[in-house]
This record gives C-alpha cells, structure tokens and sequence, in this order.
C-alpha cells in the first residue's frame, strides 16, 4: 500500500495558509469594527460637548438681553405678511403688543426707539435671525407686516417668498447705540459688475447713505438691498464693531467695502488648488523614491495608460493594496494637472482607473482592497483618466452595447474577450521583460508604410489608408498591438472621437 504523505502535507499546508489568512482577514475586519465604534463614540462626545456649549450660550445670552431690556418682557409667534415699504427695517406691529409694552411701562424705562429680535425657522429647524425697529402697532392680530429690507435679512438665499404664511417669533430686545460704529459690507455675487465685466457706474457712499438713513438696526448676516438704476444690489452685513448688533440712529458709520462674493471665492480657490498642488507635489517626489528603492512584486503585472499616451508596467503582489497601484500611477503623471479637475478633494481622487475586462471605474475610495478582492487577475491593462471625464458618456455606450446583445452576440463576444485577454498576456509578458517603465515608441516612416500595407490588405482603399496612415499611424499600431484588428471600425471610431486612444479603446474594450 502506498502512502502519498508528501501531497497530504501539501494539502495541509495550504490549509494552514488559508486559516491564517481567514484569521488575518477576521482581524482586519475587527479593527476595522472597532475603529468605527470609536469614531462613532468622538462623535457623540463631541455633539454633546456642543450641545453643552451651546446651552451655556443662550443661558449667558439669556442673563445678558434680560439686564438689557431692563426686565421688560414682550415674546409672540406673529403670521409674516408683506409690507410694502422700501428702504427701512421697522416692522408693524399688533396693538396688543403695545398693550403689553405699556403695562411695563416700556417708554419711561427705556430712552430711544424700541428694537425686536426676529427668528424664524425653516423644515430642518435652521435658525434664521434679524433686529428690527417698530413703525406702528396697526398690523391685524396675530401677524407682523415685514417690509422687503426685513424679509431679505430673514429669507436670504431662499428668496423672499419662502416667508409667505410663515410664523415669525418676535422677541423685545433693545440694541445698543455708540456714536460711532464700524461695519464691513461684502457685495453679494459679481458685486457692482454685469456678466463679471463690465463695472457699473453707480456710487455706492451715496446710495448706501440713502438706504441707511430710515434703517434703525443693522446686525452681522444682514442682507441690504441697494436700488440703483431700476436694479438692486445686495449687500451683506459680514463684520459690526463694537457689537454684532446695535441701533445705528444717529450713528457715524465708517465703512469698509469687501471683495464680492464671486471675486473671494475665486481666490479662495486659488489659494486651496495652490496648497492642493504643493501637498500633491511632495506627496509624488516621495513616493518616487520609494517606488525606485523597492523592487516590484511578480505575481500581477499591472500595464497602465496615462492621458498622455504612454504606458508604464509594473508588478504588484497579490494580496497588495490597490492604493499602492494608485500610489505609483499618480508619480506616472505630470505634475500640472488640467484646470478642469477640481481641487481639495481627497488625494489621488484627481483620477481614476477603467479596467479592460470586465469594464468598470475604478475610484480612490477602493485603495484599502486588494488586487485579489477586486478580482484583478494575473495580467492587467487599466486606463488612466483624469477625473473630468464624462463617465455618465462612457457607461451609456456600454449600457447601449449591453442591450444590443443576443445569446449569439454574447456568446460571440465572450469568445473574443477570451481571445483579447490572451493576447494582452502575451503583450504585457513582452513589455514587462523589456522594461518595467517602458514608454509607448515613437513612429517611423518605415511604421506609417506597415500601416498601411496592413489597412490595404484588410480593404481599406489605398487613398483612404494612405491618409489614415499618416494621421493615426500611432493609433493603428496599438490597437492591432491590444488585438483590435478590425480595420475599418478603428478607422471609424478613430474619426469618430478626433484620434483619441483612451476613448476608442474604452468603446472596444466593451464589445464590439
């Protein structure tokens, strides 16, 4: 009887291996849970920490506004209704609240004009706040008539309508007067500008003046609404001194006239794509380092295609991270990154990979799985784009390959993606005893004659390959290389997308 103990400890063996990488696998899993819990338990410290703190405001805010006022006390829930008067802040109110304010003899214990407190809520309990002074005490029971410059400050972004039917809590809390007040204002959008050109002629110290002259309070967040011309301008109130809120009535106001919105958003991009770049920069030169002191795994060849053209292959293990894969990818890449891919993101989102088989994107967001658990087999060719690429345009040409399937046609174009596989293999095996770097040739004359030779011979008219050969030699030869040999659809897509290889590759590589 003969005994193969050498195939049983074999066998062992490798279950050995796999129930320690179950365990390794259990492990990551776990801290991967336990990482998370804890996270979760900082955030719920943190939101109760805020909620403390928040707490302690309003009971400081609370003990403030009640020495202010005096002890007097006026609070109502009052339906919002228009109140067609421009260029003022004081609301109209009902003569009941007059009735409350006299029974505490508001006017002897309070010297200047009464000022209120309004807050109105949208659905997701957002606050939205203002001061306002009081014209009359004539509006209907129950409602408070808001002028635009009011409504403007509540509403802001949403548009004065949105207060239409809304309930405004209304609160009596007298503002502070100083002789002498500082307020920074920020012009809304483009500011004083038409279509971010041309410069309206319009003076503002005159206009401003004019629109603050029956203006009784004026608080941080406040939106003024400046008429010139048939057109309003807006205004918003970013920074008060020396209180967040006063009462301006017989007030000197210095000015300070901000960058428009549009304008410091614009620099603000700026600084945040500079420091973007800087933080990529060095992130590159030290990754290039460590890509050139470490040898390269064996068990995957990974051949890549940045936008430029060139290919670049490398090695990777197989239970490797794909963020190692997007590591080295993003040293493959200039360091100027094209103006139409957003800044600030996290790092290396900037692009994306599209495998060849089976066809999918693949994002940063995978850089924690590893090549085996994406499925990437032993050979890999994968695009690289920048993240400007339109992939809703790439995934309906796939989508409208797909529905044009039949059993035939699929079977048809499994057989030819087996096909396409094995002769990638067979190229990627080539490039990699080559060069692990190796650069995409440059074409010869003696290649543009190949060409087309090979375009005459697969019935593509002399004339016609004459001229392809010259325009999309390049392209020609690397389809061919990749094993789409159909000459006149790569002539067809080739015209279609003005030569660009990412794209007819992409269309290919879905079934043809």
């Amino acid at each position: 009887m003969d005994l193969d103990f050498e195939h049983a400890g074999k066998r062992l063996e490798k279950e050995r291996i796999a129930r320690k990488e179950k365990a390794r696998r259990e492990q990551l899993r776990k801290a991967k849970v336990e990482a998370k819990v804890v996270e979760q338990e900082k955030k719920i410290e943190e939101l109760v920490e805020q909620r403390r703190k928040r707490r302690v405001e309003e009971e400081l805010e609370r003990l403030r506004l009640q020495e202010l006022n005096r002890g007097i006390k006026y609070a109502d829930a009052l339906k919002a209704v228009p109140f067609a008067k421009a260029e003022t802040n004081r609301v109209v109110l009902p003569h009941s609240a007059l009735e409350i304010l006299e029974r505490q003899q508001v006017l002897d214990r309070v010297s200047g004009p009464l000022t209120f407190e309004l807050c109105v809520r949208d659905d997701d309990g957002l606050v939205s706040k203002t001061f306002c002074g009081v014209d009359e005490f004539t509006a209907e029971e129950g409602t408070i008539k808001v002028p635009p410059a009011v409504a403007l400050s509540l509403s802001k972004v949403r548009g004065v309508s949105w207060l239409e039917n809304k309930s405004i809590d209304v609160r009596f809390v007298q503002l502070n007067r100083y002789d002498q007040v500082q307020v920074s204002f920020q012009p809304r959008g483009e500011g004083f500008h038409e279509n971010n050109q041309q410069v309206v002629n319009i003076d503002i110290k005159s206009v401003l003046m004019r629109t603050l002259r029956d203006m009784l309070t004026l608080s941080e967040g406040d939106w003024i609404p400046l008429r010139h011309q048939g057109k309003t301008y807006e205004l918003v109130v970013r920074k008060m001194s020396p209180e967040p809120s006063l009462l301006i009535i017989n007030t000197d106001v210095e000015v300070e006239l901000l960058q428009s919105e549009t304008v410091e958003e614009e620099q603000r991009r700026l600084e945040v794509r500079q420091n973007w770049l800087e933080d990529r920069r060095k992130r590159i030169e030290g990754n290039r380092v460590i890509f050139k002191e470490n040898s390269p795994a064996d068990d995957i060849l990974v051949r890549v295609r940045v936008p430029t053209g060139q290919q670049f292959t490398r090695g990777f293990a197989r239970n490797g991270k794909l963020g190692e894969l997007f590591a080295w990818a993003e040293t493959l890449l200039s360091e100027d990154v094209p103006d139409q891919v957003e800044a600030g993101g996290e790092p290396m989102s900037e692009f994306y990979f599209v495998t060849m088989r089976p066809k999918k994107i693949v994002r940063i967001d995978l850089a924690g799985t590893t090549f085996e658990e994406a499925g990437l087999g032993n050979r890999v060719s994968l695009l690289l784009n920048w993240s400007t690429t339109s992939e809703d345009e790439e995934m309906e040409e796939m989508e409208e390959m797909e529905a044009e399937q039949g059993a035939f046609s699929a079977a048809r174009t499994k057989a030819e993606e087996q096909l396409d596989m094995d002769l990638q293999d067979m190229e990627l095996k080539k490039a990699m005893e080559a060069s692990l770097e190796g650069t995409q040739a440059s074409v010869t004359g003696a290649d543009k004659v190949i060409v087309f030779q090979s375009l005459v011979a697969n019935g593509v008219e002399p004339s016609k390959a004459a001229q392809v050969s010259q325009k999309y030699a390049s392209q020609i030869i690397e389809l061919e290389t990749m094993g789409f040999t159909n000459a006149s659809r790569n002539i067809e897509l080739l015209d279609r997308y003005q030569g660009r290889l990412e794209r007819v590759i992409n269309l290919l590589a879905g079934g043809d």
